[in-house]
């Protein structure tokens, strides 16, 4: 079946060029206004599959330059790799999603306070999930000006290696000095 979508503004009027329109093939069945909507929510839905799997194979895991030897190497390695690429992918989409949440729907208490402690924010002031993103980004390497957009998943990637490893700190120093 082929279903024909055109893009219909509820914001004011686009010009006809502007519009998105897509066509969508799919074996499911077509038959009424229903079940022409369920298919366009599965091939939203299509799009978080495919940021995931871009994540796990360029943005920072690059499971497919693996070179191992063994079917069971690298059914662990990615396996691990799957774990941290939807870390990634689940922060990134919080932060799009719900941006003034707070930071603790994807940070847990200790990276949240090093965050705060990396920013000079005082431990009472609240942090929003994108913020704790940002700040997670520009420690992998994002500048975070007007100009450069939203993080992407490298710099998110390099930033959370450099948080863990800053709370790990904070959680040896914490257990050894009891406070």
């Amino acid at each position: 079946m082929v279903l024909n979508i055109l893009e219909i503004s509820t914001t004011g009027e686009v010009a006809e060029k502007d519009r998105l329109h897509w066509i969508l093939l799919t074996s499911l069945p077509l038959k009424n206004f229903g079940d022409a909507s369920r298919v366009i929510d599965y091939y939203k839905k299509r799009w978080h599959i495919e940021n995931y799997f871009k994540i796990l194979k360029d943005g920072g895991c690059k499971v497919e330059r693996a070179s191992l030897r063994t079917f069971e190497r690298l059914e662990k390695y990615i396996t691990l790799f799957s774990v941290i690429a939807w870390r990634i992918y689940y922060v990134k989409h919080l932060a799009e999603a719900a941006p003034d949440e707070d930071s603790s729907l994807s940070f847990s208490e200790e990276e949240s306070l090093v965050l705060k402690i990396e920013n000079k924010i005082s431990d009472d002031q609240r942090i929003t999930i994108r913020e704790a993103l940002r700040f997670v980004a520009k420690m992998g390497g994002f500048n975070g000006r007007k100009s450069d957009g939203e993080p992407g998943t490298v710099s998110i990637w390099r930033g959370l290696i450099k948080l863990e490893a800053k709370v790990e700190m904070f959680r040896y120093l914490k257990e050894k000095y009891q406070f």
